[in-house]
Protein backbone atom coordinates (compact mmCIF):
# COMPACT_ATOMS: atom_id res chain seq x y z
CA UNK A 1 0.00 0.00 0.00
CA UNK A 2 1.49 3.57 -1.11
CA UNK A 3 1.24 6.48 1.33
CA UNK A 4 -0.19 9.07 -0.22
CA UNK A 5 1.93 11.30 1.56
CA UNK A 6 5.24 10.41 -0.19
CA UNK A 7 3.56 10.51 -3.69
CA UNK A 8 5.29 12.63 -5.98
CA UNK A 9 4.15 15.82 -6.81
CA UNK A 10 2.09 14.88 -10.53
CA UNK A 11 0.16 11.91 -8.77
CA UNK A 12 -0.40 13.71 -5.38
CA UNK A 13 -2.03 17.06 -8.25
CA UNK A 14 -3.72 14.25 -9.97
CA UNK A 15 -5.47 12.66 -6.84
CA UNK A 16 -6.52 15.94 -4.98
CA UNK A 17 -8.17 16.64 -8.20
CA UNK A 18 -10.74 14.24 -7.94
CA UNK A 19 -11.81 14.87 -4.39
CA UNK A 20 -14.54 17.29 -3.60
CA UNK A 21 -14.46 20.17 -1.35
CA UNK A 22 -15.53 18.40 1.81
CA UNK A 23 -12.63 15.80 0.61
CA UNK A 24 -10.14 18.03 -0.26
CA UNK A 25 -10.10 20.07 3.31
CA UNK A 26 -10.16 16.68 5.36
CA UNK A 27 -6.86 15.70 3.34
CA UNK A 28 -5.50 18.78 4.52
CA UNK A 29 -5.44 18.38 7.70
CA UNK A 30 -3.34 14.85 7.61
CA UNK A 31 -0.22 16.97 7.22
CA UNK A 32 1.36 20.40 5.92
CA UNK A 33 2.41 18.93 3.11
CA UNK A 34 -0.93 17.83 1.97
CA UNK A 35 -2.40 21.06 3.49
CA UNK A 36 0.14 23.05 0.96
CA UNK A 37 -0.73 20.26 -1.67
CA UNK A 38 -4.36 21.05 -1.64
CA UNK A 39 -3.79 24.48 -1.58
CA UNK A 40 -1.85 24.67 -4.89
CA UNK A 41 -3.55 22.09 -6.77
CA UNK A 42 -7.18 23.80 -6.13
CA UNK A 43 -7.88 26.38 -9.32
CA UNK A 44 -8.70 29.53 -7.62
CA UNK A 45 -12.75 30.44 -6.78
CA UNK A 46 -13.65 27.02 -7.95
CA UNK A 47 -15.57 26.65 -4.81
CA UNK A 48 -18.20 28.73 -3.40
CA UNK A 49 -18.42 29.13 0.74
CA UNK A 50 -21.29 29.85 2.54
CA UNK A 51 -21.48 30.63 6.45
CA UNK A 52 -24.98 29.91 7.89
CA UNK A 53 -25.15 30.70 11.79
CA UNK A 54 -28.23 29.06 13.04
CA UNK A 55 -29.39 26.71 16.02
CA UNK A 56 -26.52 24.14 13.89
CA UNK A 57 -24.27 26.48 12.28
CA UNK A 58 -22.47 25.11 9.45
CA UNK A 59 -20.31 26.46 6.36
CA UNK A 60 -21.64 24.83 2.52
CA UNK A 61 -19.30 24.87 0.34
CA UNK A 62 -20.74 24.90 -3.61
CA UNK A 63 -18.39 23.08 -6.20
CA UNK A 64 -18.49 25.58 -8.91
CA UNK A 65 -17.74 23.41 -11.76
CA UNK A 66 -20.44 20.90 -11.28
CA UNK A 67 -22.96 22.38 -9.04
CA UNK A 68 -22.02 20.33 -5.76
CA UNK A 69 -22.88 21.42 -2.84
CA UNK A 70 -21.36 19.96 0.52
CA UNK A 71 -21.73 20.75 4.38
CA UNK A 72 -19.30 21.12 7.25
CA UNK A 73 -20.99 20.53 10.17
CA UNK A 74 -20.38 21.86 13.64
CA UNK A 75 -19.43 18.57 15.06
CA UNK A 76 -17.09 17.66 12.97
CA UNK A 77 -15.42 21.41 12.54
CA UNK A 78 -15.49 20.82 16.69
CA UNK A 79 -13.60 17.74 16.55
CA UNK A 80 -10.93 18.60 14.27
CA UNK A 81 -9.97 21.74 16.12
CA UNK A 82 -9.86 20.09 19.63
CA UNK A 83 -11.96 22.56 20.71
CA UNK A 84 -13.29 22.41 23.95
CA UNK A 85 -16.11 24.18 24.74
CA UNK A 86 -19.49 22.48 22.80
CA UNK A 87 -21.72 25.06 24.00
CA UNK A 88 -21.47 27.56 20.85
CA UNK A 89 -21.14 26.35 17.46
CA UNK A 90 -20.65 30.12 15.71
CA UNK A 91 -17.16 30.08 18.12
CA UNK A 92 -15.74 28.44 15.41
CA UNK A 93 -17.58 28.97 12.30
CA UNK A 94 -14.77 32.59 11.57
CA UNK A 95 -11.47 30.59 11.71
CA UNK A 96 -12.97 27.42 10.06
CA UNK A 97 -14.17 29.36 7.47
CA UNK A 98 -10.73 31.23 7.57
CA UNK A 99 -8.98 28.35 7.25
CA UNK A 100 -11.14 26.24 4.36
CA UNK A 101 -11.30 29.76 2.13
CA UNK A 102 -6.72 29.95 2.86
CA UNK A 103 -7.01 26.27 1.97
CA UNK A 104 -9.30 26.13 -1.31
CA UNK A 105 -8.08 29.43 -2.48
CA UNK A 106 -11.78 31.39 -2.51
CA UNK A 107 -13.25 33.50 -1.20
CA UNK A 108 -17.02 34.18 0.99
CA UNK A 109 -19.94 33.68 -1.35
CA UNK A 110 -22.52 34.30 1.23
CA UNK A 111 -23.89 34.36 4.54
CA UNK A 112 -26.99 32.79 6.29
CA UNK A 113 -28.65 34.21 9.57
CA UNK A 114 -30.62 33.28 11.95
CA UNK A 115 -29.57 33.34 15.62
CA UNK A 116 -26.73 35.56 15.50
CA UNK A 117 -24.82 37.73 18.89
CA UNK A 118 -24.18 41.45 18.28
CA UNK A 119 -20.89 40.42 19.36
CA UNK A 120 -20.50 37.58 17.02
CA UNK A 121 -21.65 40.17 13.76
CA UNK A 122 -18.89 42.49 15.26
CA UNK A 123 -16.52 39.70 14.64
CA UNK A 124 -17.99 38.51 11.04
CA UNK A 125 -16.95 42.50 10.40
CA UNK A 126 -13.78 42.66 11.21
CA UNK A 127 -12.80 39.40 9.60
CA UNK A 128 -14.40 40.43 6.54
CA UNK A 129 -12.88 44.11 6.32
CA UNK A 130 -8.65 42.09 7.28
CA UNK A 131 -9.94 39.75 3.74
CA UNK A 132 -10.82 42.49 2.27
CA UNK A 133 -13.79 40.98 0.74
CA UNK A 134 -17.51 41.80 -0.09
CA UNK A 135 -20.60 39.33 0.27
CA UNK A 136 -22.43 38.12 -2.62
CA UNK A 137 -25.34 37.70 -0.80
CA UNK A 138 -26.90 38.07 3.17
CA UNK A 139 -29.99 35.94 3.88
CA UNK A 140 -31.94 36.79 7.42
CA UNK A 141 -34.19 34.24 8.31
CA UNK A 142 -37.30 34.48 10.71
CA UNK A 143 -36.70 36.42 13.59
CA UNK A 144 -33.69 38.47 13.86
CA UNK A 145 -33.66 41.47 15.94
CA UNK A 146 -33.54 44.80 13.80
CA UNK A 147 -30.69 46.28 15.49
CA UNK A 148 -29.19 43.42 13.83
CA UNK A 149 -30.60 44.16 10.11
CA UNK A 150 -29.69 47.89 10.57
CA UNK A 151 -25.74 47.01 11.52
CA UNK A 152 -25.25 44.61 8.57
CA UNK A 153 -26.83 47.15 6.44
CA UNK A 154 -24.14 49.95 7.44
CA UNK A 155 -21.15 47.81 8.23
CA UNK A 156 -21.09 44.85 5.68
CA UNK A 157 -20.35 45.03 2.09
CA UNK A 158 -23.49 43.30 0.19
CA UNK A 159 -24.98 42.76 -3.28
CA UNK A 160 -27.70 41.10 -2.41
CA UNK A 161 -30.03 41.01 0.90
CA UNK A 162 -32.41 37.92 1.30
CA UNK A 163 -34.96 39.02 4.28
CA UNK A 164 -36.81 35.12 4.50
CA UNK A 165 -39.83 35.02 6.63
CA UNK A 166 -39.23 37.68 8.83
CA UNK A 167 -41.74 37.91 11.21
CA UNK A 168 -40.68 39.98 13.79
CA UNK A 169 -40.16 42.79 11.63
CA UNK A 170 -43.39 44.86 11.11
CA UNK A 171 -42.41 47.33 8.28
CA UNK A 172 -39.50 47.81 6.26
CA UNK A 173 -39.59 51.82 6.40
CA UNK A 174 -36.56 51.66 8.82
CA UNK A 175 -34.65 49.80 5.78
CA UNK A 176 -35.12 53.07 3.59
CA UNK A 177 -33.04 55.26 5.49
CA UNK A 178 -29.83 53.33 5.00
CA UNK A 179 -29.31 54.47 1.88
CA UNK A 180 -27.46 51.51 -0.65
CA UNK A 181 -27.56 50.14 -3.65
CA UNK A 182 -28.06 46.40 -3.19
CA UNK A 183 -30.22 44.21 -4.27
CA UNK A 184 -33.12 43.11 -2.75
CA UNK A 185 -35.20 40.00 -2.41
CA UNK A 186 -38.45 39.84 0.32
CA UNK A 187 -39.94 36.37 0.66
CA UNK A 188 -43.65 35.62 2.28
CA UNK A 189 -44.06 39.01 3.24
CA UNK A 190 -47.11 41.59 2.90
CA UNK A 191 -46.15 44.39 4.14
CA UNK A 192 -43.77 45.84 1.73
CA UNK A 193 -45.58 48.67 0.44
CA UNK A 194 -45.28 51.16 -2.40
CA UNK A 195 -43.73 53.86 -0.39
CA UNK A 196 -40.98 51.86 0.76
CA UNK A 197 -39.73 50.71 -2.50
CA UNK A 198 -40.04 54.53 -3.95
CA UNK A 199 -37.01 55.46 -1.57
CA UNK A 200 -35.45 52.77 -1.82
CA UNK A 201 -31.79 53.24 -4.14
CA UNK A 202 -32.08 49.19 -4.77
CA UNK A 203 -30.98 48.60 -8.61
CA UNK A 204 -32.67 44.96 -8.50
CA UNK A 205 -35.75 43.71 -5.79
CA UNK A 206 -38.07 41.23 -6.07
CA UNK A 207 -41.14 40.76 -3.54
CA UNK A 208 -42.21 37.64 -2.97
CA UNK A 209 -46.23 37.80 -2.12
CA UNK A 210 -46.45 41.22 -2.13
CA UNK A 211 -50.69 41.57 -2.25
CA UNK A 212 -50.17 45.00 -4.41
CA UNK A 213 -53.35 46.88 -5.89
CA UNK A 214 -53.76 47.44 -9.50
CA UNK A 215 -53.49 51.45 -8.82
CA UNK A 216 -50.01 50.54 -6.86
CA UNK A 217 -48.57 48.85 -10.10
CA UNK A 218 -49.87 52.08 -11.85
CA UNK A 219 -47.83 54.36 -9.41
CA UNK A 220 -44.85 52.02 -9.67
CA UNK A 221 -44.90 52.63 -13.08
CA UNK A 222 -45.63 56.15 -13.62
CA UNK A 223 -42.59 56.56 -11.10
CA UNK A 224 -40.16 54.93 -13.08
CA UNK A 225 -40.95 56.76 -15.74
CA UNK A 226 -40.80 59.62 -14.16
CA UNK A 227 -37.41 58.48 -13.37
CA UNK A 228 -38.45 58.57 -9.17
CA UNK A 229 -36.52 55.11 -9.37
CA UNK A 230 -33.26 56.23 -11.73
CA UNK A 231 -31.25 52.83 -10.52
CA UNK A 232 -33.91 50.02 -10.73
CA UNK A 233 -33.14 48.15 -13.52
CA UNK A 234 -35.45 45.02 -12.30
CA UNK A 235 -38.20 44.63 -10.27
CA UNK A 236 -40.64 41.54 -9.83
CA UNK A 237 -43.78 41.45 -7.59
CA UNK A 238 -45.75 38.11 -7.25
CA UNK A 239 -49.01 36.91 -5.73
CA UNK A 240 -51.04 40.08 -7.45
CA UNK A 241 -54.44 39.56 -8.79
CA UNK A 242 -54.68 39.66 -12.47
CA UNK A 243 -55.04 42.16 -14.48
CA UNK A 244 -54.13 43.26 -18.19
CA UNK A 245 -51.72 45.56 -18.34
CA UNK A 246 -53.63 47.80 -20.57
CA UNK A 247 -55.73 48.65 -18.41
CA UNK A 248 -52.93 50.95 -16.34
CA UNK A 249 -51.41 51.96 -19.68
CA UNK A 250 -53.51 54.28 -21.09
CA UNK A 251 -52.37 57.66 -21.82
CA UNK A 252 -48.66 56.36 -21.30
CA UNK A 253 -46.41 56.31 -24.49
CA UNK A 254 -46.07 52.25 -24.91
CA UNK A 255 -45.02 49.54 -27.27
CA UNK A 256 -47.10 46.09 -27.02
CA UNK A 257 -44.76 43.10 -27.99
CA UNK A 258 -45.89 40.15 -29.99
CA UNK A 259 -45.91 36.67 -27.31
CA UNK A 260 -42.89 34.90 -29.69
CA UNK A 261 -40.20 38.09 -28.84
CA UNK A 262 -38.41 36.42 -26.32
CA UNK A 263 -35.36 38.48 -24.09
CA UNK A 264 -33.37 36.73 -22.01
CA UNK A 265 -31.88 38.31 -18.87
CA UNK A 266 -29.47 38.32 -15.42
CA UNK A 267 -31.99 37.49 -12.05
CA UNK A 268 -31.61 38.84 -9.13
CA UNK A 269 -29.53 35.45 -7.92
CA UNK A 270 -27.24 35.28 -11.26
CA UNK A 271 -29.85 32.89 -13.36
CA UNK A 272 -31.10 33.14 -16.81
CA UNK A 273 -34.42 34.40 -16.76
CA UNK A 274 -36.95 35.52 -20.11
CA UNK A 275 -39.14 37.37 -20.47
CA UNK A 276 -41.88 36.90 -23.28
CA UNK A 277 -43.97 39.26 -24.95
CA UNK A 278 -44.92 42.58 -22.78
CA UNK A 279 -44.67 45.97 -23.40
CA UNK A 280 -41.52 48.74 -23.88
CA UNK A 281 -42.21 51.73 -22.13
CA UNK A 282 -39.37 54.34 -22.37
CA UNK A 283 -38.27 56.59 -19.33
CA UNK A 284 -37.15 60.31 -20.01
CA UNK A 285 -33.71 59.67 -19.92
CA UNK A 286 -33.84 57.29 -22.65
CA UNK A 287 -34.01 54.43 -20.64
CA UNK A 288 -36.12 51.42 -22.18
CA UNK A 289 -38.21 48.62 -19.89
CA UNK A 290 -40.46 45.84 -20.92
CA UNK A 291 -42.93 45.04 -18.33
CA UNK A 292 -44.69 42.56 -18.35
CA UNK A 293 -48.04 40.52 -16.55
CA UNK A 294 -48.00 37.28 -16.09
CA UNK A 295 -51.02 34.84 -14.91
CA UNK A 296 -50.21 31.38 -13.02
CA UNK A 297 -53.59 29.38 -11.27
CA UNK A 298 -54.87 32.90 -10.64
CA UNK A 299 -52.31 34.25 -8.94
CA UNK A 300 -50.36 36.93 -11.17
CA UNK A 301 -46.65 38.54 -11.52
CA UNK A 302 -45.41 41.48 -12.20
CA UNK A 303 -41.94 42.61 -14.17
CA UNK A 304 -40.39 45.16 -15.07
CA UNK A 305 -36.97 44.47 -16.64
CA UNK A 306 -34.41 46.84 -18.12
CA UNK A 307 -32.79 46.71 -21.90
CA UNK A 308 -29.67 47.35 -19.94
CA UNK A 309 -29.86 43.60 -18.63
CA UNK A 310 -30.74 42.21 -21.49
CA UNK A 311 -28.48 39.39 -22.86
CA UNK A 312 -29.31 39.21 -26.58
Amino acid sequence: MVKVQKLPYLALKCLISSLGPVEKIDFSLCSKKCRRAVKICTPKDSVKVTLNFTRHSHLTLNAVDCDEVSILDSDKLFKQLHHINRGNFNEIIIPWADYTCDVLNCKVNGMVFDICSQKTLSQINRWLKVRKESLQYCEIQEDFPRSHYVYILRNFDIELLNFNKNKSLKDYEWFVTIKKKLCLNMRDDQRVHLETILDCSCPQIEVHYGKWRRYDVYLFVSAWLRGILPDLSLFVITELDYFSLEDILRGIDATKLDDNVENRYIGIFNDNKVISGGWDIRRNDGEIATIKMSSNNGQAMFRLVSHSLFLN
